[in-house]
């Protein structure tokens, strides 16, 4: 895993800190472009498009197989509106609209996921980004071929 912890482009202020125990999800996200972006590239349209304070995942799944971490798993990153507080987000990137995720991204980013699940934040579910979304927040994230 590689770590790029505070080595990311940056936003206008900073993402609230929370206390693990109310982590409940543990997200899959697809970026919706089929290419494969870095954890920098998405922190550059996060922060340089979106304005947000950095990249709104704490994991981004390459399509090799190669994790980069962005932030502590205790950072509530921007992934599932409203919902920040329960979830820690693993992006894959690519459009899983149309095509699968390559397998060794898949295998990744589920170990992480499982991982996370058991060690980080014990029993919170493994869930794709529309299953938790709320009402006023619909998104076919992570496509209906990643699941």
């Amino acid at each position: 895993m590689l770590d790029l912890r505070g080595q990311l482009p940056a936003g206008p202020g900073a993402y609230l800190q929370r206390d693990l125990v109310g982590v409940r999800f543990i997200a899959l996200h697809h970026s919706g472009i089929d290419v494969d972006s870095s954890a920098e590239a998405i922190a550059r349209y996060h922060t340089e498009t979106l304005g947000w304070p950095g990249c709104g995942y704490q994991l981004v799944s390459r399509w090799d197989g190669t994790l980069e971490w962005v932030w502590d798993w205790t950072t509530m990153s921007y992934n599932v509106a409203r919902r920040n507080h329960e979830v820690i987000g693993i992006c894959c990137p690519g459009d899983y609209r149309q095509r699968e995720p390559r397998p060794a991204q898949l295998r990744a980013a589920l170990d992480a996921a499982w991982w996370l699940s058991h060690e980080v934040a014990p029993g919170a579910q493994i869930v794709g980004h529309r299953e938790i979304a709320l009402p006023g927040f619909e998104t076919e994230c992570p496509g209906r071929l990643l699941e």
